[in-house]
C-alpha cells in the first residue's frame, strides 16, 4: 500500500473541496471508515482505511459531472497511490454520472465495500440530523437511541425531510 499521511491527504482534500459541506462529509467518513477498520478486525490499517474516506469525494465539488472520473488525476498529482485511488473510484460503482459515462471500477476489498455503504448512510444520517436538531448524527447512527426510532417511524412521511438543507445535494424535492 502506497500511503500518504493524514495531514498530506486533508491538505489534497482542502486543495479541490472549499465548502464547509463536502470537508465535513470528508470528515465523517473518515470517522466512519477508521470505525469500521477498529471493528472489522483491520486496526492495524485504521489510518490508511481513514485517509480512503477523507479522500473518496475529492472531485465531486469541482467536478461533479466527471465525478470518480476525474479523482484518479487529482489524486496522482497528489502523490496517491493506485491502492487509494481504486478504492476512491470503487464507491462510484454502477453509478452513471453527469457526463454519461457508468463507472466500471468495482469494489473489491472489505474496505472498499464498507467505503460504498458508508459514503450513502453517512448522508442519510446527516440528514436526518438537520432535520431533528434534538439529535446528534452519532445518536441517530446508534441502534439503541431515540434517534434511530426517529428515522425509523419517519421514513415513510415525505413531511420529515421538508426542514432539510437541500445545499448538500443529497435530498430529494418534495
Amino acid at each position: 500500500m502506497n500511503h500518504i499521511s493524514r495531514d498530506k491527504a486533508l491538505e489534497l482534500l482542502k486543495k479541490y473541496n472549499k465548502d464547509p459541506f463536502h470537508i465535513q462529509h470528508a470528515f465523517t467518513v473518515e470517522a466512519v471508515m477508521k470505525w469500521y477498520a477498529n471493528e472489522l478486525g483491520y486496526g492495524e490499517d485504521a489510518e490508511y482505511w481513514g485517509i480512503v474516506g477523507l479522500l473518496h469525494d475529492i472531485d465531486f465539488e469541482l467536478y461533479p459531472e466527471e465525478h470518480c472520473l476525474k479523482a484518479p488525476e487529482l489524486l496522482r498529482e497528489g502523490g496517491v497511490g493506485e491502492d487509494i485511488i481504486h478504492a476512491v473510484c470503487s464507491h462510484g460503482y454502477g453509478i452513471t454520472v453527469g457526463c454519461g459515462e457508468t463507472i466500471n471500477v468495482e469494489p473489491v476489498h472489505e474496505m472498499e465495500k464498507v467505503l460504498f455503504a458508508a459514503d450513502e448512510l453517512t448522508g442519510l444520517i446527516w440528514a436526518a440530523a438537520l432535520t431533528n436538531s434534538s439529535q446528534s448524527a452519532i445518536c441517530l447512527s446508534h441502534p439503541a437511541s431515540t434517534g434511530t426510532a426517529f428515522m425509523v417511524v419517519k421514513k415513510d412521511r415525505q413531511k420529515w425531510m421538508r426542514k432539510a438543507n437541500r445545499q448538500c445535494g443529497y435530498l430529494p424535492e418534495i
